[in-house]
Order: structure tokens, then C-alpha cells, then sequence
């Protein structure tokens, strides 16, 4: 028998505390399984987006991750599960440190914290804590970092969690080796670095061979090895490293370290081509596998490199290709960070009205007033949302928007009514996204839809609907119907003081004439 909707979903989010991937796999198979309509209820369908969010995360599809989870979090963040939300904040959060944008990761994981304080033992805090300390240590706040990673292993430590123990000491050794990597070679604290990390790396690595974690047991190895090389004792890291060789070979990432290690090893011993190739592995390990940090190293360790060797033109080719990396990192983070606060912008805007109109939200929420397939008003719905003395100050400008699924016909005679059905849900649910608290989606008729944008010039209004346009475009629709693509046309006017709605929209309407007479794909403006 079947499980409702509201079981399938206590059951997700309670694995999804400790198993990501699996709450996503069994819930999915839950929502294949219900009636058409709880099957498409808006805030399940964004609980499933946001399990699968983890997985492009684990990927390290990023931007990707982020692009999917936001639009989620404006349906989960107003759901019954909105206090329950702790493994997803801390996913994005980690997501951003890696993309650049750490201040901003670190307010995440600290909603995660906040969500798990009534829980202080469970897993899901240990995971929010390793990930704030990892992204303290991103911004160099080595004290910090260490007492937030240490918060993180006695959790392990008192709940039995073998791989969260391992993980926690690494991370902690991390810091420390990251620490003296920045350090000038002849500095001293480089040794007393070197011996800290060694007194977590030493035991996590034989911790994680005397349980068969053998991915686990080369980050130890290699961290170790790094710690070996900075207390100075070379025989050491030659073992350590040895041994990381065969446990980190099926994992790009951390073999690029590995190499990384066995470069340094052999320009001590003064083997300079050994050095060189393990050096080129590593560079293009780290390149492939996006570690611009280890990748930044390369370049820092192939001056060293051929400055020992006496080589100095090729020293300054190395030096000049690590200023190019790093100039390209810094714009590569200032994009990232952009294109972050664009994306959470809207739903901060969100947060700040959602008090104020949540008594307007919840009449809203009436079956009468929605189109029950997709969720979205209807023209009651509308008719009620516009009574609303709240909704519009009407001194104020607004923009009315048509949206129009291109070729809907050809999506239904193709691949069949359901799927059809299925591409009206998704198209309102990437309307939902971008819109903001107060904004109002609409199912105008058949495929065809309205957002009433208030408190918006036109300008602003053309920018949402390009916005809406090119997210219909990237959209994986394969994931409806193998060989499926949806484009939308949109055609905007802006509403003047005073105006009638039809008016404003007969001139929307003409102006989708023109985007559909255009080509389609295109955003006109009457």
C-alpha cells in the first residue's frame, strides 16, 4: 500500500539526517506511487528538487546545485517542514565556500546550526560543523576553525561515527598544513604546524585502515605526508605518501595532493625529472577535478622546483602561469559571488515581507481560488488577490506579464498528455521561483500564464522576464520525456496609476504577438 504524502515525506527528511541520496531515491518512488494531485503538490515536488540538490553537490556541480535549491527553498522555507531544512542549508553552504562566495556560506550553515540546537547530538549538527569550520579555515580563520572542527569530532567521537571521526581529524590536520603552506619556508611555526597535523592525521589514518575506508585512509596518508614534510622528516612522507599512491588512484582530487606530495619529496632528494612528472600529474589532476587551490600549489611548487634545479626561465614560466591562475580565481570568485546574491536576492526580499502578507498568503492557499493542476491562481484566485488592499499601492507602477509555452500542442501530440500536464507544473514552478513575496502567478488559460509583478518599473519587469525566459530554456526537461525541450515567449506592458487591468493587458497581449511572430523564445514589451 501506498504511503501518503505526508508519511513518504517525515520519512525523507528523518533519512535525510543521515542519507541524502537514499531519501531522494525512496521518495521518489513514493511520489510515483500517490494520486496525480499529491504527486504535484508544489512544496513535495521542492522537497525532491532539494534532496537532489545533494547529489550535484556530492558532483561538485555547484552552480548547478544552487540553480536547483533556490527556487526550492522559496516553497520548503513556508512548508511544515521548514524547521527540518538543516541538511539542505548546509549543502548550500558548503556549495558557496566552494564557488567563492564563503561569507555567504557561512550565514547558510549557521541557519543550519541555529535549525539543530534543539538536536545538539545528531548528525546533521556534526555535518553543519564540519562545514563552518571548513569554510572558516577558506578565509584563513585558523583559531576559529580548529574549535569548530573540534566541536565536530567529539560528536563523532560520543556518537560511535567512525568516518565522521576520521573526517573531523583530517579536516583538522588541513588546517593546520594550509596554515604553514602560507607561511615563508623559513618560518618556524612551519615544524610546530607540521607536528599538529601529524597529531591528528597519525591516528585517522590508522582508524581508517583498521575499518577498510580506504578513500579515507588516503586523505589521512597524504595529510599526513604534508605534515611529515613540514616537520622535516622526508623518510617519513616518502611512506606516507607511498601508501596513498594506491588508495587515492580512483579519486582525482585527492590524487592530485598525492602527487602533489611526491613532487615535493623528489625536489628535496634533488630527482628532478621524477619531480617534474609527478608535478604535471598533479597540475592537471587538480585542473580536471576544479581544486583551484591545490592547482595554485602546483604552481607555487614548480618555481620552487626549477629554481633548485637551476632552471630559472622555466621557474619564471611557472611564476607567471600562477599569477594568471590566481588573477583568473579572482574572477572567476567575483562572477560567482555576483551571480549568488542574484540568486538569493529575490528570496531575501521574500523573507522580510512574507510576515506581513502571510494572512494574505493563506486566503490565497483556498482550492477555489488555485488552478488545480499546477497550483497557481486562477481568475478567482486573481479577482481575490487584486481586492486585497495589501497587494498594490495603486500609485505605484506595475508590470503584467504573459507567459506562452512555445509549441505546447506539439509537447502533447508528442510525448502525451501527462507529460504536457507535467511541463504546465514545472513552467509555474520556475515561475514561483523568481517570483517575489507578493508577486502573483496566474493560469491565464491553457498553456498560457500571467505574473503580476507590483511595486515594479518596466525595466525591472524586463529583467524578471528575461530572467524567467532563459531558466525555461535551461531547464533539464529530459528528465519529464527523453527528447523533450520547452522554450517560453513573454510579452510585458507596464501598469500605469489608475489603469485597467484589461487594458494593460490587451497591450501584454500584443506584445506576445510579437515575441510568438518573432520566432518565439523572445520577450517583447508593449
Amino acid at each position: 500500500m501506498a504511503m501518503t504524502l505526508r508519511d513518504a515525506s517525515a520519512e525523507a527528511l528523518t533519512l535525510a539526517e543521515t542519507d541524502v541520496p537514499a531519501a531522494a531515491a525512496r521518495f521518489r518512488e513514493h511520489l510515483a506511487q500517490l494520486p496525480t494531485p499529491e504527486a504535484r503538490d508544489p512544496q513535495a515536488l521542492a522537497l525532491l528538487d532539494a534532496l537532489d540538490t545533494i547529489g550535484l553537490v556530492q558532483q561538485g556541480q555547484f552552480p548547478a546545485a544552487l540553480q536547483r535549491a533556490v527556487p526550492a527553498l522559496a516553497q520548503l522555507e513556508v512548508s511544515p517542514w521548514a524547521d527540518r531544512l538543516e541538511w539542505l542549508y548546509t549543502s548550500l553552504a558548503f556549495a558557496l565556500g566552494m564557488l567563492g562566495d564563503t561569507e555567504r556560506g557561512l550565514a547558510w550553515v549557521t541557519r543550519a546550526l541555529r535549525l539543530t540546537q534543539a538536536r545538539p547530538h545528531s548528525e546533521c549538527r556534526r555535518r553543519a560543523l564540519s562545514t563552518q569550520g571548513t569554510l572558516l579555515a577558506m578565509l584563513e580563520q585558523w583559531e576559529p576553525a580548529r574549535e569548530t572542527l573540534a566541536q565536530s569530532l567529539a560528536l563523532a567521537q560520543a556518537n560511535g561515527h567512525v568516518r565522521g571521526e576520521v573526517v573531523a581529524r583530517c579536516n583538522l590536520a588541513n588546517v593546520s598544513v594550509h596554515e604553514a603552506w602560507g607561511l615563508d619556508p623559513e618560518d618556524p611555526r612551519r615544524v610546530q604546524l607540521g607536528r599538529q597535523a601529524l597529531a591528528q592525521a597519525t591516528p585517522s589514518r590508522a582508524q581508517a585502515e583498521s575499518h577498510g575506508l580506504v578513500g579515507l585512509a588516503g586523505l589521512a596518508a597524504n595529510v599526513e605526508g604534508f605534515g611529515h614534510l613540514l616537520s622535516g622528516d622526508a623518510e617519513a612522507a616518502v611512506e606516507s605518501f607511498r601508501c596513498a599512491m594506491p588508495w587515492t588512484a580512483d579519486n582525482p582530487s585527492l590524487h592530485a595532493e598525492t602527487q602533489l606530495g611526491w613532487a615535493v619529496l623528489h625536489r628535496l632528494a634533488g630527482d628532478w625529472d621524477v619531480a617534474r612528472a609527478a608535478l604535471a600529474r598533479a597540475e592537471w589532476l587538480a585542473r580536471e577535478a576544479h581544486l583551484p587551490q591545490v592547482r595554485g600549489w602546483t604552481f607555487d611548487e614548480g618555481m620552487r622546483l626549477e629554481s633548485a634545479a637551476g632552471r630559472h626561465d622555466e621557474a619564471l614560466a611557472w611564476a607567471r602561469r600562477g599569477i594568471q591562475h590566481w588573477k583568473e580565481q579572482l574572477s572567476r570568485r567575483v562572477d560567482a559571488v555576483s551571480q549568488s546574491a542574484s540568486l538569493f536576492e529575490e528570496l531575501e526580499h521574500s523573507r522580510r515581507e512574507a510576515a506581513a502578507l502571510r494572512q494574505q498568503a493563506m486566503a490565497l492557499k483556498d482550492a477555489a481560488l488555485q488552478d488545480p493542476l499546477t497550483g497557481a491562481l486562477n481568475r478567482r484566485g486573481l479577482a481575490t488577490a487584486l481586492a486585497t488592499s495589501a497587494w498594490r499601492d495603486p500609485a505605484q507602477p506595475a508590470v503584467a506579464v504573459l507567459i506562452d509555452a512555445d509549441h505546447f500542442k506539439a509537447v502533447n501530440d508528442t510525448h502525451g498528455h501527462a507529460v504536457g500536464d507535467a511541463v504546465l507544473v514545472r513552467l509555474v514552478r520556475l515561475m514561483q521561483g523568481l517570483a517575489r513575496q507578493g508577486d502573483l502567478v496566474v493560469r491565464w488559460g491553457g498553456e498560457e500564464f500571467l505574473l503580476l509583478l507590483p511595486h515594479t518599473e518596466l525595466a525591472g519587469g524586463l529583467a524578471v522576464a528575461e530572467r524567467l525566459r532563459h531558466a525555461v530554456g535551461r531547464d533539464d526537461w529530459q528528465r519529464l520525456a527523453a527528447g523533450l525541450a520547452v522554450t517560453a515567449s513573454l510579452g510585458l506592458a507596464a501598469w500605469g496609476p489608475g489603469e485597467a487591468l484589461d487594458d494593460v493587458l490587451a497591450r501584454a497581449d500584443v506584445a506576445l504577438y510579437r515575441a510568438k511572430q518573432g520566432g518565439r523564445n523572445r520577450t517583447e514589451a508593449g
